[in-house]
């Protein structure tokens, strides 16, 4: 990863404002990552326990928020393998600096488009140098014959080129696309209760399970649950397994330490 630059950690938190579709906890979560963000040391590794209990939010709701951040690939989440199985956060500056310029384009963009409104773009009038005659009237609510074709031939072309330039794009494209984010996300939120259905009312051994999980194996976890339901639940309980944390036997998963 690479180190934070001057302003950096301004651009995150304008990143989350702006980023689109996120989720009031989520950019709450986010931004409590960047502010335990240590610039000395690098270091940021808060517990889903201590996010929770700052935020007032549940452990649920933290765990949810680092996932969707980590899939949008706004922070990094790795695994470090201390004691008590916490996460390290790294901040994706990278993108940060994306979202602002991207932003700032769009800014531009609109103010050029509103100078341009503001600006008339027909031509100047004449001064009157004859007396007062009936002239052909271009009110929109008094067109004449003449200026009545010219507007209905330039709106027909008009509607024509718009037709054809939405039968460009495909139609199923965004559909596509909506279907596919909706799958993943059913997908996690599956075996995210399959998990907490096992664990029950222990809050305690859920944040292990958690904590013991990074950002690549909660995409595995949710492709091998997309593939077959079930089996996303059972990896994430061997890995926490696999990293200390004490799971009942008999759970899903379970079969794999005997083999």
């Amino acid at each position: 990863m690479q180190p934070p630059q001057r302003l950096d950690v301004l651009l995150g938190y304008k990143a989350l404002a702006h980023y689109p579709g996120l989720s009031s906890s989520q950019r709450r979560v986010g931004c409590f990552i960047l502010d335990w963000y240590n610039y000395e040391t690098g270091q940021c590794d808060p517990s889903v326990k201590t996010i929770s209990q700052r935020l007032q939010i549940s452990e649920r709701t933290v765990f949810r928020a680092l996932t969707q951040l980590a899939m949008l690939q706004l922070f990094h989440i790795e695994s470090h393998g201390s004691n008590f199985y916490r996460n390290f956060y790294h901040p994706n500056w990278s993108k940060y600096r994306e979202i602002e310029q991207e932003w700032a384009s769009r800014k531009s963009a609109a103010s050029k488009r509103r100078r341009s409104q503001k600006m008339s773009s027909s031509r100047c009038q004449f001064r009157q140098q004859h007396d007062d005659n009936f002239v052909t009237s271009t009110s929109i609510s008094n067109l004449s014959k003449k200026t009545s074709s010219y507007y209905s031939r330039a709106n027909s072309s008009f509607e024509s080129d718009k037709q054809n330039s939405f039968q460009s794009i495909p139609t199923n494209f965004h559909v596509k696309q909506r279907d596919s984010a909706r799958s993943r996300n059913d997908a996690q939120r599956r075996w995210d209760n399959d998990v907490m259905k096992l664990v029950g009312q222990s809050q305690h051994l859920y944040s292990h399970i958690i904590d013991a999980v990074d950002g690549s194996a909660i995409t595995i976890a949710t492709d091998l649950e997309m593939k077959e339901p079930g089996s996303g639940c059972a990896y994430i309980l061997n890995l926490a397994r696999e990293k200390g944390v004490l799971i009942p036997m008999g759970s899903p998963g379970s079969e794999l330490d005997s083999s």
